[in-house]
């Protein structure tokens, strides 16, 4: 474990220090204090701990409208005080600031630009006023030439998956906004109040055409200090945006309208706004706009299943195997989510959790691509494969099947090849088992 104490103590006195020389798989600790800075991560697997969450304070001050070297001004994905650019990162007890100001007055300035496959944000605050989080991948083409400087401008735009749970986040226009796949669990969504008539919106999401879900709010509350009416839960950044309030509380301040349409007509039948079971006195007797959905119990049924086929981040083992033995038909969700659930290095997988990323019931050709990739990048697989459905479930796959599966059987075939010699010598394989297996290893 890093250790970063601003007076003292630790391998490290500055955050950004810290990310910059961090490992993969490291956690870095994070001692009380005010640290006034910008920090970046782009390292995979890292786990960053506050000693508290509200003492536990890193901030800056960049903003779009300011000068910059290399051009008239920074832009909105150049003025993060926090970039998470990677994969499988837990941020935790920590509060993220942008100080810059009002947005009328600077422009959009980022508290935490987060962009990468499961990253799970919990027991957090962010603080800032326009745009205040990024959930990257940005949208697939910018409107204005240059909109997107900043470091993620060219990187792939591919589905990424987030999970916020009990953090408190501020903001006036947009402040939480993107392409990803996100889920808050019990969080707090707190609109400043900016002296206008309309004084903003919560979330302007941009999710990709085909996208299961965008954002996702189950039981959290939607508060603030602004006025009655002037606050719109969403806006569609771009036009397949899609938001879903799940047992949320709305404040007086939401307009009845709920949602915005940005002025996009087209957004009516692409975009996806939806409500079940809110309250508050921000849910009145008038029906919200005519393209915001209120969801049924059946309607539900699809929102879980959608968000089950693409992972969310708190199942055990147990719980998955459970899934799979009540519904074999979300076999493909046991398999996405199992990294999250082993939260272990490949290598160190058991062939109780390998049976689980191959699935008892559809086979090996339907594991996730996803996974596969995973696999495939660890070039010593340290598991004891031999197990009689799995191997059963191999050697039953007809050899016309193995170039519709050759991924699958590529990650198979290293496993057989660790442990050959014991799996040769088991007296209940066949001669032509034993040469399927053999043929198989050349793959």
């Amino acid at each position: 474990m890093i250790t970063v104490s601003k007076n003292g103590g630790g391998e490290y006195t500055s955050i950004a220090e810290a990310l910059k020389n961090a490992s993969e798989n490291d956690t870095t600790f994070i001692k009380k204090g005010i640290y006034h800075e910008q920090a970046e991560l782009i390292v995979n697997g890292v786990t960053i701990i506050g000693e508290d969450m509200h003492e536990t304070v890193i901030e800056y001050d960049l903003y779009a409208k300011m000068p910059a070297p290399d051009a008239d001004k920074l832009g909105t994905f150049r003025s993060y005080t926090l970039l998470l650019n990677a994969d499988h990162v837990t941020l935790k007890n920590i509060t993220v600031k942008n100080t810059a100001g009002f947005g009328s007055d600077v422009g959009q300035a980022v508290a935490l630009y987060a962009e990468g496959d499961n990253i799970t944000v919990e027991d957090c605050i962010l603080e800032g006023h326009q745009d205040t989080l990024f959930t990257g991948p940005l949208p697939y083409k910018e409107v204005e030439k240059g909109g997107f400087k900043g470091p993620t401008e060219f990187a792939e735009r591919r589905f990424c998956r987030q999970y916020y749970r009990r953090c408190f986040i501020s903001g006036e226009v947009d402040f939480i906004f993107g392409s990803a796949a996100v889920i808050f669990d019990d969080c707090e969504l707190y609109s400043i109040d900016c002296g206008k008539e309309i004084n903003g919106y919560v979330t302007a999401s941009s999710a990709y055409e085909g996208q299961p879900y965008g954002y996702i709010f189950r039981n959290c509350r939607f508060t603030g200090n602004c006025p009655d009416e002037t606050v719109y839960i969403g806006r569609p950044w771009r036009e397949y945006a899609q938001t879903v309030l799940i047992n949320c509380e709305l404040g007086s301040h939401i307009h009845r309208d709920i949602f915005h349409d940005w002025n996009k007509p087209n957004a009516h039948k692409t975009a996806f706004y939806g409500l079940y079971n809110c309250y508050g006195d921000g849910i009145g007797t008038d029906k919200p706009a005519d393209f915001v959905h209120i969801l049924s119990h059946e309607d539900m049924a699809q929102v879980n299943v959608n968000i089950n086929m693409s992972a969310v981040y708190d199942h055990t083992i147990e719980e998955l195997e459970n899934f799979h033995a009540e519904k074999p038909e979300l076999d493909s969700y046991v398999c996405s989510t199992w990294y999250n659930a082993v939260k272990k290095p490949v290598s160190q997988l058991t062939a109780e959790e390998i049976r689980l990323l191959i699935g008892q019931k559809t086979g090996i050709k339907h594991i996730l691509p996803g996974a596969i990739s995973i696999l495939k990048n660890d070039p010593v697989i340290e598991v004891t494969f031999f197990e009689g459905d799995l191997l059963k479930q191999l050697l039953d796959l007809n050899e016309n099947e193995w170039s519709d599966s050759k991924n699958e059987l590529m990650v198979l075939a290293a496993i057989i090849r660790n442990d050959l010699d014991r799996i040769l010598s088991c007296n209940e394989i066949s001669e032509n088992s034993v040469n399927k297996l053999l043929r198989l290893t050349e793959i």
